[in-house]
């Protein structure tokens, strides 16, 4: 019973379970693809289409896996992880071409699921190999990421790709084909994730240390050297500005000649009136609105005068009209 237990628990962290697994993930999906896509009578360069695009990977990693079976596959492991890497690398490729064409979450994920897996291929199968010392791999900044960092998230973006596909999808073929998918994601990831493990075990390029840190540094010391030397600039370029200013532009010379012209607007009042006052006497104004004053009311006298005459010419005629009106009455 333990026993039983214990195999149920480790199947995962046996690689020949893992490897078998992927083989039969891999030959279900593409029967199963080639099974829709006849149920849905689609013609025979359609269905072609579907093995180039959708299965081509799937049909390249199935001959890897074949040959890791085979004593030639055993004795070239390293050309065909090399193969395996160009061929991701390619595949990462094509899906930055998918996101440009159609930019949406399912293809963004995959993007990145082709991307981290690129680089936990080159991490992983390159340790040991030539190239690992050629290109300084141990020094690589992605050495940042433990095999559980890479593994983890690569199983949590093709999840989230899955649900995304879910959602989308309005068919029962593509739910299976989603789900498949998926598997194989979380396989492959499980099989280079124990590959890790084995070299780790065999201390192979096992001393590896990540300079994130190093490229961060530098990068703010940049960006601070860049920004110093803007502020500097501005600095500069205020103080310059502000001497220009000071010599195109004098102060203490504005303020004189706004000085200046006030004392002449002045001066010019005083001079406007003293020449006002001066026309005044010259001409003698005053005394002829004097005599202008005493003619209009000699004027007015004279016509207050008639005005009482002929009021009281007025009231003597009506009395004789009125007397003789009396005398007719009386007769």
């Amino acid at each position: 019973m333990e026993k039983n237990e214990k195999k149920q628990v480790e199947w995962y962290n046996e690689p020949s379970i893992i490897t078998n697994l992927l083989l039969g993930v891999i030959l279900i999906n593409i029967l199963l693809c080639q099974a829709f896509a006849i149920k849905n009578d689609l013609s025979a360069l359609s269905i072609l289409s579907s093995i180039l695009t959708h299965n081509s990977i799937y049909i390249l990693v199935f001959i890897y896996f074949i040959f890791l079976k085979t004593r030639i596959g055993k004795k070239y492991f390293d050309y065909l992880n090399i193969f395996l890497i160009l061929i991701y690398s390619l595949i990462s490729f094509t899906s930055l071409l998918s996101v440009l064409q159609s930019f949406n979450l399912a293809s963004i994920m995959s993007l990145c699921i082709h991307i981290f897996f690129v680089l936990y291929l080159i991490h992983t199968f390159l340790r040991g190999t030539r190239l690992w010392k050629e290109f300084k791999l141990n020094k690589s900044p992605f050495n940042e990421f433990t095999n559980d960092g890479f593994f983890y998230v690569i199983v949590i973006m093709a999840v989230i790709l899955l649900a995304v596909n879910l959602i989308m999808t309005t068919s029962f073929d593509g739910t299976i084909l989603s789900l498949l998918d998926c598997g194989f994601t979380v396989l492959f990831a499980r099989y280079i994730y124990l590959y890790w493990v084995y070299l780790d075990s065999k201390k192979i390029d096992n001393k590896n240390e990540g300079n994130f840190d190093k490229y961060i540094d530098a990068v703010e010391g940049e960006v601070k050297d860049k920004i110093d030397d803007i502020q500097e600039f501005v600095k500069e370029t205020s103080e310059n500005a502000s001497e220009k200013f000071n010599e195109v532009v004098d102060v203490e010379k504005i303020s004189k000649v706004v000085s200046d012209a006030n004392d002449k607007v002045i001066d010019s009042i005083s001079e406007v009136k003293e020449k006002v006052e001066d026309f005044v006497e010259e001409k003698k104004i005053d005394e002829k609105i004097e005599d202008v004053k005493e003619k209009v009311v000699e004027s007015f006298n004279d016509v207050k005068e008639k005005v009482e005459d002929m009021v009281e010419d007025s009231k003597k005629t009506n009395k004789r009209k009125n007397r003789k009106k009396s005398s007719k009455d009386g007769e």
